[in-house]
C-alpha cells in the first residue's frame, strides 16, 4: 500500500535542547528535537490535548529567551508533540528563520 506523501509547509531544523512548557501556570522542563518557522517538535511524558493552547520559552544560541503561544497540533504514542507558534513577535520569528536559515549556532537551551 502506498502511502500519501507529506509536505511541510516551512523548513525545520535540528534543535536539540531543552524549552520551557507552561500548562496552567505550571512551568516543566522538556526536550525539544526540531524547529520551524511555523512551530516546534517537544518531547514529554505528559499527556496534552490536540487543539490546547500552552507557552513555551525558547532561547535559541545568541539570542536572549523568548516566550511564543502555541497551540498542540498532535502528539503520537511516544510523546512527541507537535506545537504551531499562534503567537511570537516579528523580531523572535526573524530569529527563528536566520537559525533555521543556519546563520545561528546548533547548542540550544534555557
Amino acid at each position: 500500500m502506498l502511502r500519501a506523501r507529506r509536505y511541510r509547509r516551512f523548513e525545520r531544523r535540528s534543535f536539540e535542547g531543552t524549552v520551557e512548557l507552561w500548562q496552567a501556570r505550571t512551568p516543566t522542563r522538556v526536550r525539544a528535537s526540531n524547529i520551524s518557522r511555523g512551530g516546534m517538535l517537544l518531547h514529554t511524558a505528559e499527556r496534552i490535548e490536540a487543539g490546547s493552547f500552552l507557552t513555551v520559552g525558547v532561547r535559541l544560541p545568541g539570542i536572549p529567551k523568548f516566550t511564543a503561544l502555541c497551540k498542540v497540533v498532535r502528539q503520537d504514542q511516544s510523546g512527541a508533540v507537535g506545537l504551531s507558534f499562534v503567537d511570537v513577535t516579528a523580531r523572535h520569528k526573524a530569529h527563528i528563520e536566520s537559525f533555521v536559515g543556519g546563520h545561528l549556532g546548533v547548542e540550544a537551551s534555557l
